[in-house]
């Protein structure tokens, strides 16, 4: 973990350092830019799809349109169409993993631009939360993220043809993306009918799953391998589905007790916008809490739980007290490095990104 270690201690000074020297566009462009290269620089065995993600491109490389097609039951229509489309430039699988890995990127970098308060500590806890890990490993999940964060963006400027065409890409590379249209509904308010509205709806989920799933089958025949897969299997608890539901419980208790403070202090555009986030944050809680009863549910939660990169950053900045600040800011430092060190030192198999390896230091 030194390898790791060094980054969080070079990152970590840099991000609450706020010069005015740098544009602070620029200092976000080139902080992402570092996970960026070694996301894309790694080798084969960092990641555990990505294998799987060779393969595929190898294969559509010297594969007809037929061949192709016959993928379709198991992948994306827009993620295959994504692989054929580079694989007419060029078949080296880096170059692919460059690009699509750009395209994610990029939308990081829109997102925490517009809505972070603190943009480097938004970097920071990127890299800490798993977000950097999620790009090196479920790179579907990640081109459908990165496609959400357009849509919810368009949505945000009243742009309507433009969101409902980003979640079509987005549906298109991650069949599971379409859980997040029901984010568009939620009202930008906080109370306790409508908590308790989103709660009871979560708990029917959580009761009828295993006849929601069988019709999701039905839909998605493909969705059926994992129904019957020995690693997902329903009413089989896992750990990272307890832990990760503890972990969101403690981030919206937190941001939610400090929102009510403040309340009175925000202007009606700050408080819309924190009022949106911390909804998002619930809602991942929420589709956490169902997927410990089917863990594959857990990325579902994903497209929702983006938005703690700039809620973290946006809470704390509204703590008046410095006192106050300084020790929340700690402990919630603390909590999240811990929980990094935890998860890649005792669960490495999760992700597979430790120890990290690149392609530029093979054969040496």
């Amino acid at each position: 973990m030194v390898f790791y270690s060094l980054i969080m201690l070079l990152m970590l000074p840099v991000s609450l350092y706020k010069g005015q020297q740098v544009p602070s566009k620029l200092q976000i462009g080139l902080k992402l830019f570092f996970f960026y290269c070694l996301a894309v620089f790694r080798t084969l065995e960092i990641g555990n799809d990505t294998h799987t993600y060779y393969n595929l491109f190898t294969f559509i490389s010297g594969s007809s349109d037929s061949s192709i097609s016959a993928l379709s039951g198991r992948y994306e229509i827009g993620y295959l169409w994504l692989n054929q489309t580079i694989a007419s430039l060029t078949n080296n699988f880096w170059v692919f993993l460059a690009i699509v890995t750009a395209i994610i990127y990029y939308a990081y970098y829109k997102f925490i631009d517009r809505y972070s308060l603190n943009p480097a500590f938004s970097v920071f806890l990127f890299f800490i939360l798993g977000f950097w890990g999620q790009t090196v490993n479920i790179l579907r999940v990640q081109l459908a993220l990165a496609m959400t964060i357009f849509a919810f963006l368009a949505f945000r400027d009243k742009k309507i043809w433009q969101t409902v065409f980003f979640m079509i890409l987005a549906v298109s590379f991650q069949r599971i993306a379409a859980v997040f249209i029901l984010s568009f509904l939620v009202p930008p308010k906080i109370n306790k009918r409508l908590y308790s509205f989103m709660f009871i709806s979560a708990l029917a989920v959580w009761l009828f799953l295993p006849q929601i799933l069988s019709i999701a089958a039905l839909v998605v025949p493909y969705f059926r391998t994992y129904l019957t897969s020995s690693h997902y299997v329903v009413g089989d608890v896992k750990l990272a589905a307890i832990f990760g539901a503890i972990v969101r419980f403690v981030f919206l208790a937190f941001c939610l007790y400090i929102f009510k403070v403040h309340e009175k202090e925000l202007s009606e555009k700050e408080r819309t916008a924190l009022i949106y986030q911390i909804n998002m944050i619930f809602i991942s809680f929420l589709i956490t809490l169902i997927s410990l009863r089917f863990n594959l549910l857990d990325r579902c939660q994903t497209f929702n739980w983006l938005f703690i990169i700039v809620l973290i950053p946006n809470t704390l900045n509204r703590i008046k007290n410095w006192k106050n600040k300084v020790l929340s800011f700690v402990a919630i430092l603390i909590f999240c490095i811990a929980q990094f060190f935890v998860f890649n030192i005792y669960r490495p198999n999760w992700n597979h990104t430790y120890p990290y390896k690149t392609i530029l230091l093979e054969g040496r």
